[in-house]
């Protein structure tokens, strides 16, 4: 007789969900196997692998013909037919507006650098002088 074959027997014959401890022990006392770590754990994977039984949870295992039946789960039927699809093309535009300062801070609260000054703000020329440079002053 197969080792997972006397583990269903035990159940039947207790008409209980058992321990895996207390399932193990029993199955391996009928086959006259000593409790080692080797045998236990094949037994174990054979008791998990083989769809006759079922995890009933905390430890314990017990016949899949014991638990209760689940319906399946219906799911609706979608249907795309005579419905319109919106594409990215007709997507509503996001407005662009200039970022206040609390909006240009980074998450360490200093202000990002940027070419442009804000609408309430005016331009400073820290060089002193009114005209744009010439390519020649870089050049010197």
């Amino acid at each position: 007789m197969i080792d997972i074959d006397v583990a269903v027997e035990i159940l039947q014959a207790n008409g209980r969900q058992m321990h895996y401890r207390e399932l193990t022990e029993q199955t391996l006392q009928r086959l006259g196997r000593a409790a080692e770590p080797e045998q236990v754990v094949a037994l174990l994977t054979q008791i998990n692998l083989d769809a006759r039984f079922s995890y009933a949870g905390q430890g314990e295992w017990g016949l899949k013909s014991w638990m209760p039946v689940r319906p399946a789960r219906k799911l609706p039927t979608i249907t795309l037919m005579n419905k319109s699809v919106a594409y990215d093309d007709d997507a509503p535009k996001v407005s662009k507006r200039k970022k206040s300062p609390k909006d240009l801070e980074d998450d360490d609260g200093e202000a990002d650098l940027t070419d442009e000054p804000l609408e309430d703000e005016e331009f400073v020329d820290l060089d002193g002088e009114d005209e744009p440079a010439d390519d020649a002053d870089w050049q010197e």
